[in-house]
């Protein structure tokens, strides 16, 4: 007991020493780094940018979440979910919802395809048919989620991004790179209302179809403002 009692007496005084120790040595680095001593001042300055830097650094990986590997897998053909894996997923993400609009889809020629026009993300919203910021930063997504027969379970064909975040931008380009998708041509204005570029990648052939599926990037980015569009097309023109 008495050892105890000893060693519960010197523990904080070593700690004590040790953080004194520590301080004293980051404090004769900086004076010789920097040719003097800093100043109260000068110090409290440093440590507010450290701050900064450590706040940019949050909101970055916050934004670069959900990666060009989820959007890919969600979209190959075959992957199923149902509503409760979305509110799963972005909510880890840190991505409320902003918009579930239910509505019947005419996709399938014209069959009863119900689906939900989702909506999630920071500082955006989507209305009339558009994926908007509403200020900034701002990283967001747009999907359709198709039921299948068994109105329980469905799938999702394509994302449309925007984001201000311009490392998660590089990032996601490197990604598309790295698996394959190839610059092919720009896109249409005429067609999209907007300039952009278009990366394929060829898919598995469906069984007994004679189409071409291939996956699909198209990139509306310009500088400060980044837009994507990434999916899959089963080379079905309907």
């Amino acid at each position: 007991m008495k050892q105890k009692s000893i060693i519960r007496f010197l523990l904080p005084l070593f700690v004590a020493s040790v953080v004194s120790c520590s301080f004293s040595a980051c404090r004769q680095k900086s004076s010789s780094e920097g040719g003097k001593q800093l100043s109260a001042a000068d110090y409290n300055k440093k440590m507010a940018a450290a701050a900064d830097s450590m706040e940019t650094k949050s909101e970055v990986e916050d934004s670069t979440l959900f990666t060009y590997g989820m959007a890919m897998e969600i979209v190959q053909p075959g992957y199923k979910c149902d509503e409760k894996f979305f509110s799963s997923l972005f909510g880890d993400l840190g991505l409320p919802m902003q918009l579930a609009d239910q509505y019947i889809s005419d996709a399938d020629w014209g069959g009863d395809s119900p689906a939900i026009s989702y909506c999630w993300g920071n500082n955006v919203k989507f209305e009339d048919y558009k994926l908007t910021a509403t200020e900034s930063p701002y990283f967001g997504l747009h999907f359709n989620f198709f039921f299948d027969e068994s109105r329980k379970t469905g799938r999702v064909d394509r994302f449309t991004i925007i984001t201000s975040n311009g490392s998660w931008y590089d990032q996601f380009m490197s990604d598309l790179k790295a698996d394959g998708l190839k610059y092919v041509s720009n896109v249409d204005p005429d067609v999209y209302g907007k300039k952009g570029k278009m990366y394929h990648k060829k898919a598995d052939p469906v069984e007994g179809s004679t189409e071409q599926p291939f996956y699909y990037v198209y990139d509306f980015s310009v500088e400060g403002v980044y837009e994507i569009e990434v999916g899959y097309d089963g080379g079905i023109d309907i």
